[in-house]
């Protein structure tokens, strides 16, 4: 006869009652790790997505100033020929 088999039939065991105490625990000690991992990971990206914003805004500003010095370039060049 197995473990299981001898606690499952001794409904009055002490540490089969303990093994069933414990393991809805674990099972939401790990969920509350999962969560928190999960947390962290969504906190990680809003960080990331936040850069990835600011460095294509400062890149959007560079590429409208070098349009409008282009624009002056060519207006200079046309008042000259």
């Amino acid at each position: 006869m197995g473990l299981s088999g001898g606690c499952a039939s001794a409904k009055g065991c002490d540490a089969c009652q303990r093994c069933r105490e414990l393991v809805p625990n674990r099972t939401a000690e790990r969920r509350e790790i999962e969560i928190f991992n999960i947390q962290v990971a969504i906190t990680d990206f809003s960080s990331s997505f936040d850069e990835l914003e600011a460095e294509y805004a400062r890149l959007q500003s560079e590429e409208d100033v070098a349009q409008q010095i282009g624009h002056i370039l060519e207006k200079a060049d046309n008042q000259i020929t």
